[in-house]
This record gives structure tokens, sequence and C-alpha cells, in this order.
């Protein structure tokens, strides 16, 4: 299987294969939180608006993609996912698909009017910004998870 390293930036999301290949991707978390954000905390609308701005790069470069890739990444925020689902002191260094689509439905409760506190997530715009864009990537690469090394 072949590993794909995601570097979330600023102002672009790359992804450098085993074989030298670089895809980036024009969106990064600054992106969408001065564009499609434009806020501290992102509504269902100005969400909606990051997500097509995500979906729009990811149709671009996925011809480039190839089946069967694992993200790995050295990224803080996804070693904070990571977190919410560690067990007791079982250590796992992987995000599925499924969890990161947890995190993302507590994301979805507080823009509905839930209490930020009852998320766990951390209060960060940064963070908020690096899920949406993990969870677009994840779906619509077919990707199971991300690793953090």
């Amino acid at each position: 299987m072949i590993k794909a390293r995601v570097e979330f930036e600023e102002q672009t999301t790359l992804l450098s294969f085993t074989d030298g290949r670089v895809l980036s991707m024009n969106i990064g978390y600054q992106t969408l939180i001065e564009h499609d954000f434009n806020q501290r905390f992102p509504t269902p609308y100005t969400t909606e608006l990051a997500i097509t701005t995500i979906e729009d790069e990811i149709a671009r470069a996925i011809a480039n993609w190839q089946p069967g890739q694992v993200l790995v990444t050295h990224n803080k925020h996804i070693g904070e996912m990571i977190t919410h689902f560690k067990l007791g002191n079982l250590y796992t260094n992987r995000i599925t698909t499924e969890q990161v689509e947890h995190l993302f439905n507590r994301f979805v409760g507080a823009m509905s009017g839930a209490p930020w506190q009852s998320t766990h997530l951390p209060e960060s715009i940064e963070f908020i910004a690096i899920l949406v864009i993990v969870r677009e990537l994840l779906h619509h690469l077919g990707i199971e998870g991300i690793e953090l090394i």
C-alpha cells in the first residue's frame, strides 16, 4: 500500500507520494478561515461554502489520485482528533473515516445550537478548518483513515 504524506498548510493542502509526485490543492486551513468561514465560529451556511470549496479542489486534483493510498501526517490537530478515540492506555496513531465523521457530527451539533463544551472538541477555528478538510479528503478519495507519524 502506498503512503501519501498530507501537509495542511495555510493556503494549500499537499499530498506527497513515495514515488516523488506531489499533489497540491489550493485550499488550506487559513483559506477556509478567511474566505469561507469569515468569522470565529462557522455557521451551517459558511461550513457548506467551505465544503464546496474543498470539493472543487478535490475534483480538480482527483485525476492524479490512485486507489489504495494511505494518508500520513504529523499535524497536531490530527493528534487531537486521535486523542478523542483512545481507550484507556491503548495507543493508536490512526483515526478512521468513521471516527472523523463522528467528530464532524459533534461540530454540526454545536452549529445547530448544542453547547460547544458538550462536543469536547478544541475551541480552535484552525482545528475545525482541518477537520472539515480531512473529512472531505477521506470521503472523496475513498480513504479509510489517516495516520499520525
